[in-house]
């Protein structure tokens, strides 16, 4: 069962073993990703070198459920614009939460800033 949406931030954390990754590895198996999450993720880890056939590897391994980005999260992206602005959030910040209201999933995250915003939507800071 799906409980969980992962930030890019939060798998970059277990996949760099950053502070609290552990907790990230524990709803690991009960979460998903957007796909414009996975695609920060994919960004992060090519600009350090990481090859790309490692890079899919790895993140599908891990990611056990990748959604698409679709045009009811793109609309909820896009009004979170306006109270996100002044947090700095940026396209696949909102696209996370985004799919969290959407789905009605608990986000997870390391971006202590997301702790700030009151969007409809349980946001759970790792750190």
């Amino acid at each position: 069962m799906i409980d969980y949406v992962l930030d890019a931030s939060a798998l970059l954390a277990l996949v760099n073993r950053e502070t609290a990754a552990e907790k990230v590895a524990e709803v690991l198996p009960q979460s998903m990703m957007s796909s414009v999450s996975v695609s920060e993720c994919v960004a992060v880890l090519s600009m350090i070198g990481m090859p790309h056939d490692e890079i899919e590897d790895m993140l599908f391994d891990l990611v056990p459920h990748v959604e698409d980005f679709t045009v009811e999260q793109a609309l909820e992206a896009a009004y979170l614009r306006k109270i996100t602005k002044s947090k700095g959030l940026s396209l696949g910040d909102r696209a996370c939460i985004a799919l969290g209201k959407t789905s009605g999933k608990i986000v997870i995250t390391a971006d202590k800033i997301w702790d700030s915003i009151d969007c409809g939507v349980k946001i759970k800071v790792i750190r």
